[in-house]
């Protein structure tokens, strides 16, 4: 034990077993943290689900989104897939509309970032 100030302090294994609990915590919580419903609400905002000719959905507005249920999540390593399913309002007409998505993200720096939103179904209710 040494002796700063008058102080005693220890300078053997605490120091580095300190710093190795608080990184391990530190990456647990990024990497545990997948995205959830509110996250991928959230990344559909400005992107467009299909072709907008043909029937798609452009996220103008969370709003927009009145429910989303995960229905299937595949997670290899750094990549997720998502297949949601969706209910939507055109917030211009009033007019309901139900789709399927496929939502992909890919984990780089210890964060989830948003890859792609793909129209899997798309009708008018």
């Amino acid at each position: 034990m040494n002796k700063i100030n008058g102080r005693s302090i220890c300078l053997g294994f605490e120091l580095p077993v300190i710093v190795s609990v608080v990184i391990l915590l530190v990456l647990f919580i990024g990497c545990s943290s997948t995205p959830d419903t509110d996250q991928i609400k959230a990344d559909l905002i400005g992107k467009t689900m299909g072709d907008m000719f043909s029937g798609g959905w452009h996220f103008a507005s969370i709003n927009e989104i009145t429910s989303i249920k995960i229905i299937k999540k595949q997670q290899l390593k750094n990549f997720i897939e998502y297949t949601c399913d969706m209910r939507l309002r055109d917030m211009n007409t009033g007019k309901r509309y139900s789709a399927r998505a496929l939502i992909s993200y890919k984990k780089t720096g210890g964060t989830w970032k948003f890859v792609s939103v793909k129209k899997l179904s798309y009708e008018e209710d």
